[in-house]
């Protein structure tokens, strides 16, 4: 925080158009959603505290990160492939066949 001028301002003057801003910048400067998200939910409880110790009018991180693009991308554990790999090395193996139907509904379920 301290790279940005918004790091180095006092509280009691950040508007909801600065905290905006700054999450425009961060996601210039190459920040993922992710990490804008992240960092917004370290900040956004200081300010709720400074909201009820009467700092602030109000939380100026209470607004929707809709303002940057969502550049995430699903995650995906094991392809297809990489599952029939799996539960073929399951099914031939001595000591984890027995585990078959479990593994099959772990995969099943995406957990």
């Amino acid at each position: 925080m301290k790279r940005y001028a918004f790091g180095n301002r006092k509280i009691r003057n950040i508007k909801v158009s600065d905290a905006k801003l700054w999450g425009i910048q961060l996601s210039d400067d190459g920040y993922s959603y992710s990490t804008i998200g992240s960092i917004r939910g370290v900040v956004k409880p200081a300010f709720q505290m400074a909201y009820t110790e009467d700092i602030v009018r109000r939380n100026p991180f209470e607004f929707r990160l809709d303002i940057i693009s969502n550049n995430t991308k699903k995650r995906v554990a094991l392809s297809e492939k990489q599952q029939k790999d799996f539960l073929s090395f399951i099914e031939a193996d001595d000591h984890y066949c027995r585990y078959l139907d479990e593994i099959k509904v772990l995969l099943g379920t995406g957990m």
